[in-house]
């Protein structure tokens, strides 16, 4: 959860890193723990850097998500967790980019290194991280079908130019089943891709992502993961499996319990913040 404050002279942000780490015996959940505790304290955070405000937004954002990052290593590294879910994408989205002239660049460079150490860490450990993304706007499925099953039915295609996964998924998929598996970007696409060409190739190639429709009332959810080797529909099946099974106990809401969790105990609303900046006045 985070929070952020404009006060001209420097910029002020509150932000809540929570991780839960459920544990389960046969089936049912035993016990819940909580990094760094059950409830602690925001971590203010200042810069005055002279930030611009599309600056300062994506400022917000990259702390956040550095955060995140240095948590989930630290539970993998600590706990040794057999899956390692992800709230949002496993890479940061092109909105997080700062600009080539940006005072934050550096910063920007430093979350890259971060989610490769995680990605290094989840291998090490023999961890599968699983980044859950709802309610997606991604059109990469689409594009596939297109492309491929739609390539020699012009009008047919262009019936989809409009659709996002998830409008045209939820209308295919019954709960419980899922679409098929496929990279995070096409072959051409990842070198000009403007957060995949950061990172090391080793990583940018294994991306993948996939849909998954828990309930029947909501949306289906894009479940991205790494995949180097190995039997892909295997894999894709058992990080399926795992996830309906803690995503599909609402028929009206699709999402991973312990994810719910951690966002009930991270979540900042924006009177928090007014409290510091009162204190500061």
């Amino acid at each position: 959860g985070f929070v952020g404050k404009d006060l001209l002279a420097f910029d002020l942000v509150l932000i809540r890193c929570v991780g839960v780490l459920f544990s389960y015996q046969s089936g049912r959940l035993e016990k819940a723990e909580y990094f760094p505790s059950f409830y602690h304290f925001p971590v203010p955070s200042l810069s005055n850097k002279a930030l611009e405000s599309d600056e300062f937004q994506v400022s917000k954002s990259l702390q956040r998500l550095l955060q995140e990052v240095t948590m989930a290593i630290g539970i993998i590294e600590k706990r040794s967790p057999d899956y390692c879910f992800l709230d949002g994408s496993i890479v940061p989205q092109y909105a997080d980019k700062p600009r080539s002239d940006s005072n934050i660049l550096g910063f920007y460079r430093k979350l890259i290194e971060e989610f490769q150490l995680l990605y290094e860490t989840a291998l090490k450990k023999r961890c599968e991280l699983v980044a859950c993304v709802e309610d997606s706007r991604g059109s990469r499925l689409r594009t596939i079908l297109q492309q491929k099953v739609l390539a020699g039915n012009s009008q047919k295609s262009k019936l989809l130019d409009d659709c996002y996964d998830t409008v045209l998924l939820d209308y295919l998929l019954k709960p419980g089943e899922r679409s098929t598996a496929f990279s995070y970007s096409g072959e051409e696409s990842k070198r000009k891709h403007p957060i995949l060409s950061d990172f090391d190739e080793q990583w940018s190639k294994s991306i993948r992502a996939f849909y998954l429709k828990p309930c029947e009332f909501d949306r289906p959810l894009r479940i991205e993961f790494l995949h180097n080797s190995g039997n892909l529909s295997k894999h894709v099946d058992r990080i399926a499996s795992v996830t309906y099974a803690v995503s599909s106990l609402h028929k009206e809401y699709a999402y991973p319990s312990v994810l719910i969790e951690a966002d009930l105990h991270a979540r900042l609303k924006p009177d928090e913040i007014s409290m510091v900046y009162e204190k500061i006045l």
